[in-house]
């Protein structure tokens, strides 16, 4: 019975330490926003017309480049770290044509050279909007793609928030 204690002592210490955070790497003092990719996907049919994933894309490019700046975290200057990021944006739709909340995950990169020096990883986040947003989700009252603006600038918070913690 002790020797079984011990051994899971052990094994907990261990997931304890693998889960410390993110590795103290030094990164350039601002970053080069090398690539932004976003995919797109749809939970059914609709017949309302939404952002293809190309504008889905380039809205989410748009808002990083936007935020990094007026955080002066990114340049043009090619001796910085690059910034590479891949997000997925699962388009929820209610009552066959109405916007529900997405599910969103993204992974950033930041390389030196191309080798990839940190990162973060996160999956699977629901972005939802507030009070007046929830009441047009329930009714069934988000038919218009420009509600996605905002949950597109949501994912961009989201991202640049992480890139400020990489940032060193």
């Amino acid at each position: 019975m002790n020797r079984v204690s011990i051994l899971l002592f052990v094994v907990m210490i261990m997931f304890v330490g693998c889960g410390g955070g993110i590795p103290n790497v030094k990164t350039s003092e601002k970053f080069q926003l090398k690539k932004v990719a976003l995919k797109l996907t749809q939970s059914n049919a609709t017949s309302v017309k939404y952002h293809t994933q190309e504008e889905m894309e380039t809205l989410l490019n748009d808002s990083l480049t936007k935020m990094l700046e007026e955080k002066n975290l990114v340049s043009s200057d090619t001796s910085m770290n690059d910034i590479v990021i891949n997000a997925t944006y699962k388009r929820q739709l209610l009552y066959k044509n109405s916007l529900g909340y997405p599910v969103v995950s993204y992974t950033i990169k930041v390389e030196d050279d191309s080798n990839v020096i940190t990162g973060k990883i996160r999956q699977d986040l629901t972005i939802q909007g507030g009070l007046a947003m929830n009441m047009k989700l329930i009714t069934g009252l988000l038919k218009d793609k420009k509600y996605e603006l905002a949950f597109i600038e949501a994912l961009a918070e989201s991202i640049v928030e992480d890139i400020e913690v990489l940032h060193n």
